[in-house]
């Protein structure tokens, strides 16, 4: 080969190699389908808060996996997200938003874990996690204006502390203010439903004695099954449970060792206004949330079989309008 040959051959080689550092890095991306939208809605949530993402940028690989931890329901590792499938099968839409976002916090935010509390003791960040604390649960509720925060958080963890840890509802209540709908003492193994008014708001109180009973005992309303119900309940131990019906987000509050709970007899009490309810525990406010839609308008007193409890009191309100 001729020196020209030569030249004109290395110069070809160099323009190739120029071209190919100019060309900006094209990355994989594979997500299943079943999981696409949530990648989607997380890319449309950047965006709304001024973060455009380009997966075909940075690279993204999601993949199921049978047999792993009980407890775990993913994990991201170099920039690759691996979900429990067994999780995945047991859990709702809210959940699996909630888990993705979490994954995608780790591999395209780089966040950590985040174990901060808010000023109400609700967790400050949906990137909460190992470890989790003693006597607290990791679970969040992700609804109503909840759901807006921890997704503004998750983009900037500077975000200021929501108005709402601050809204409360005293128990106290001005005299004639409520109507008596049903009111019944002394009631051991109560276990019937009945229905709530169709408008308007309402309160439910209840008083368990918890007797020899170390099953969950408490209340539910809200759905025509108790698994589609926001239910309240405890046990002996005094771990308290919020759980806002299994088809939607499951456990939203969970605590060990309440400190408000008595290990046997118990005032339970919830109060609809508007579209949130307040709980209280022995005449002491602890937590509120929005209503969800849809809603039936059903009341149930819960107790596990084996030793039922004794309802000592058990009183519906119809609240007037304040």
């Amino acid at each position: 080969m001729s020196i020209h040959s030569n030249l004109l051959l290395l110069f070809l080689l160099c323009c190739l190699a120029c071209s190919k550092e100019d060309t900006p890095g094209k990355f994989e991306v594979n997500v299943p389908p079943v999981v696409q939208p949530y990648v989607d809605q997380f890319l449309e949530e950047a965006a709304v808060r001024g973060k455009v993402i380009d997966l075909s940028k940075i690279g993204l690989e999601i993949t199921f996996q049978d047999n792993l931890e009980d407890t775990l329901a993913a994990f991201c590792s170099k920039g690759a997200i691996v979900i429990n499938n067994q999780f995945w099968e047991t859990r709702n839409d809210v959940s699996r938003e909630a888990m993705i976002f979490h994954e995608l916090g780790h591999c395209i935010l780089n966040r950590n874990h985040y174990n901060a509390m808010l000023a109400n003791d609700e967790w400050r960040s949906m990137m909460r996690g190992d470890p989790i604390p003693a006597a607290r649960s990791s679970s969040i509720n992700y609804s109503g204006v909840r759901r807006e925060y921890y997704i503004d958080e998750l983009f900037n963890q500077n975000t200021s502390e929501p108005s709402w840890v601050r809204l409360k509802e005293e128990y106290a209540l001005s005299p004639g203010s409520r109507d008596t709908i049903l009111s019944m003492s002394n009631i051991e193994s109560f276990t019937r439903s009945m229905s709530l008014p169709d408008s308007g708001d309402f309160e439910i109180e209840v008083l368990i004695d918890i007797q020899n009973n170390s099953k969950l005992v408490g209340l539910g309303w809200g759905g025509e099954q108790v698994q589609d119900q926001i239910v309240v309940h405890y046990n002996r131990d005094r771990t308290l449970v919020i759980n806002e019906g299994l088809k939607e987000q499951g456990i939203i509050y969970q605590h060990e060792n309440f400190p408000l709970l008595d290990s046997n007899v118990n005032l339970l009490g919830i109060r609809r206004r508007g579209d949130k309810y307040h709980i209280f525990i022995n005449q002491v406010f602890v937590y509120w949330m929005d209503v969800r839609i849809p809603f039936v308008n059903r009341f149930d007193v819960l107790a596990d079989a084996g030793g039922p409890p004794n309802f000592r009191e058990i009183y519906v309100y119809k609240l007037k309008s304040i």
